[in-house]
Order: structure tokens, then sequence, then C-alpha cells
């Protein structure tokens, strides 16, 4: 096999700010590319600032432990990687990036096993604007579905303009004094933001009647 010459122009070197934990896999891939062994020795090479002066410090044979202490002074504790998930909300980006920023932030606070695939699912499913999460729970037999399953569904969604839907209100017509009753307000060219039908608003909508704008 080919070596594959990796320059700090493809990976940045890691000087304390950002994912650690995404850079040190950065290296061990590179160290497998290259067929290095000895990762410690290659290491370095991707450090710099605070990262390379602790490195400078650790045991530069053992790679584990030197992995270990970068990633606990510059990984989030529990509490800071919890309040972050509370924090994050879909921006735009793939759903894959998305799904996968919410599962290293539950890891992070320390979530294990059945405990983080269910935090995963609520935060991914959550933290879609309203409409994209009002469809994603709707999806049939959501409580047993995984997130690798809600992601098909969260493309589609994504993809097809559904959170930047118009909202079509209707508007009561002022209040008259006269005894005359008022004039109802036709509803046919009305749109349900909900279901997308017509003649009828959210908040009349049969299929989301506890609803309502």
């Amino acid at each position: 096999m080919a070596k594959v010459r990796i320059s700090s122009d493809v990976i940045k070197p890691f000087s304390g700010q950002g994912d650690v934990v995404a850079c040190l896999k950065k290296v061990r891939l590179v160290a497998r590319l290259q067929q290095v062994d000895d990762v410690a020795r290659l290491l370095p090479l991707y450090l710099e600032g605070d990262a390379l002066a602790l490195y400078m410090e650790e045991n530069q044979r053992d790679i584990d432990q030197i992995e270990a202490r970068l990633k606990q002074a510059f990984t989030d504790n529990a509490f800071s990687a919890y309040r972050n998930l509370t924090m994050v909300m879909w921006t735009g980006e793939r759903v894959d990036i998305y799904a996968n920023k919410i599962r290293q932030l539950v890891g992070l606070a320390e979530f294990e096993e059945a405990e983080m695939e269910r935090l995963t699912k609520l935060a991914f499913v959550m933290r879609f604007p309203d409409t994209i999460s009002l469809e994603l729970r709707q999806a049939p037999n959501v409580e047993a579905l995984t997130v690798g399953e809600l992601l098909a569904r969260a493309r589609v969604l994504t993809t097809t303009g559904d959170e930047s839907q118009d909202v079509v209100v209707a508007v009561r017509p002022p209040r008259s004094d006269s005894a005359s009753p008022t004039k109802n307000v036709s509803l046919t060219s009305v749109t349900c933001f909900r279901c997308s039908g017509k003649g009828h608003v959210a908040k009349d909508c049969w299929k989301h009647r506890t609803h309502c704008l």
C-alpha cells in the first residue's frame, strides 16, 4: 500500500480551540494511511500552542495517556456539554451533521446506551423549527423509531421547504357598530399551514385540534 502524505493544509493543527476528539481521530486516520505504528510520534505535527505545550509535559511515548490528557484539558465537562445540548438548534446544515453534533454532546454529557439514544432522539426532533418538528413527532410509531430511522424523514422535510412555508391567516373585519350583521369572510383562498388544506385556518384544522395560532 502506497503511503499518502497528509499536510497541515488538510488537517489544521489543534491549538486548544475546536474539537479535540475530532482532531485525534484524524491523526489516527493519518497514521493508518501513512502506515505509522507509533501514533505518538506523529501527533505533535498536528498540535500547536497550548495543546503542544501539554503534549511536551506528558510521557511522549504513551499515546493513550497523551490523548486522555488532551481530552481532559480541551473538552467540555458534562455540565457544559449538557448546557450546549439544550441550546443547539438546526441551522440549515445537513441533517446527518446536525444529528452527529447532538450525539457528540450527549456523549460528552456522559449519557450512555439507551439513555444516550433516547436523549439524542428527543433533542434531534425538538430542536428543528416547529413545522418540521411537528411532522417528525407525527411519524407512525414514532416512539419506537431510532434517530437513524428518523433521519430519512428529516432529510425529505428539510429539502421540501416546509420550514419556510408561508402562513396565511384569516383576519376578521373590524366590528361594526351598526345593527346589520357582520359579513362572513370568505376562506376559499385561505391555506392551512399545518395540513396545506384549503378553506380553513390552522386553529380550525381537524388534524391538529390541539394546536392553535
